[in-house]
């Protein structure tokens, strides 16, 4: 069985980009390394997001996310609550 274990992000702003994933959705530092400014964040399964400064300029929407939850109804509202923008309200397609 193959699992992924962790994705690296280039972000343009390392500690803006940390502060978002951790409140808005919730992930939690696992560790940082501070020399290749960057920070590991877990998810609540275990799997592991790297943000990275980057050096060069970042192209946007260059990088989807699909997460999965309980209650997709729920985590829509409550993510809405804390200013993610969503192309359109939770449906099966």
């Amino acid at each position: 069985m193959m699992k992924f274990d962790h994705l690296r992000i280039p972000v343009r702003d390392l500690a803006r980009s940390r502060e978002w994933y951790i409140h808005t959705l919730g992930l939690t530092v696992e560790f940082e390394v501070p020399d290749r400014q960057s920070v590991a964040l877990q998810d609540t399964d275990g799997f592991t997001i790297f943000l990275q400064a980057a050096a060069a300029p970042v192209v946007t929407n260059e990088c989807a996310l699909w997460f999965q939850v309980g209650d997709v109804d729920r985590a829509h509202a409550e993510w809405s609550n804390r200013g993610v923008e969503f192309a359109h309200a939770p449906r099966k397609t």
